[in-house]
């Protein structure tokens, strides 16, 4: 007769499990009611476990930097474990990294280091990068799946740096119109109906385009005012890339002088812009050139 037994949970937590089998013959025999014989086996049970642990060197992070994962797996049974394999939730399959031989001998490490490059992607509204691994594994010779899973938190930062509108056509450094060390840029447009584009350029100091990053589109429509002969209106719109957002509203000139003016002088300040492109503005009269005026100012957030 062959028979099987699953060991349960309770049995597998000792070290040894014993089976006792009896067999009974009823001799019919007067006297005699029946004859037994008893037989013991007892296995060696095996406790095969694992452990990852995954950990971060910084706590916060923004965009763009840095973060170093350290993660280990312990064999933490007293079985060798094979057919390792580590998975991450941002890096993908990275059981390569850690060297495993074809098994883990019972209490051994192997330890891997790992940089990852935070993405803007990576924002979202928890504003938390929650990086997960998971390891799995069979003992040796058994059929068992063997699992465990780590997590890092590091909460992202955000960045903040200024953009202005540019297109070669059409702009003008704003520190050769007046006294300022500030990088940035108002744009002369022909007084005639049209549409402008131009790139939101952030973080360009200098006044170097090729340094900073685009990070959106801005467009100006030109029309004719029709309540004021010889005007336009100007309307004023933006689109940003992914991964960016805008801290608060837009800072807006339109006019006839390339900016506004303070005190009878004019002023690159984005705080004396008073536009916010919610709305179109109308009654722009040109200068003696046949000239209008546009610049956007706005903080960046990614």
């Amino acid at each position: 007769v062959t028979a099987s037994h699953v060991v349960t949970e309770t049995e597998g937590a000792e070290d040894e499990l014993t089976n006792t089998v009896t067999a009974i013959y009823a001799t019919g025999v007067t006297g005699i009611t029946s004859v037994t014989a008893t037989d013991t086996h007892t296995v060696q049970l095996v406790h095969p476990d694992i452990q990852i642990i995954k950990d971060a060197d910084v706590t916060t992070a923004k965009v763009g930097q840095t973060v170093t994962y350290t993660i280990s797996v312990t064999n933490t049974g007293d079985w060798a474990l094979e057919n390792l394999a580590v998975n991450d939730s941002l890096m993908g399959d990275i059981t390569s990294a850690f060297g495993f031989e074809t098994s883990l001998a019972a209490g051994a490490t192997k330890t891997a280091v790992l940089p990852y490059i935070v993405q803007a992607e990576d924002v979202n509204a928890e504003m938390k990068l929650i990086n997960t691994a998971d390891v799995y594994a069979n003992p040796v010779g058994l059929p068992n799946d063997i699992t465990d899973e780590d997590s890092a938190e590091v909460t992202i930062t955000m960045n903040y740096d200024t953009a202005w509108a540019y297109n070669a056509d059409y702009s003008l450094e704003n520190w050769d119109l007046v006294k300022s060390n500030n990088w940035g840029w108002t744009n002369k447009l022909p007084a005639e109906e049209g549409t402008f584009e131009f790139d939101l350029i952030m973080g360009a100091g200098g006044n170097i385009p090729s340094s900073g990053t685009i990070v959106g589109s801005v467009t100006a429509v030109v029309t004719a005012d029709p309540q004021n002969i010889g005007a336009f209106c100007v309307s004023v719109t933006y689109d940003l890339d992914a991964g960016y957002e805008m801290d608060g509203l837009p800072h807006i000139w339109i006019g006839s002088t390339p900016l506004p003016t303070k005190n009878n002088k004019m002023t690159d300040s984005p705080g004396q812009f008073p536009y916010d492109g919610t709305e179109t503005i109308c009654n722009v009269i040109p200068d003696k050139d046949g000239f209008l005026y546009v610049a956007f100012h706005s903080v960046i957030e990614y």
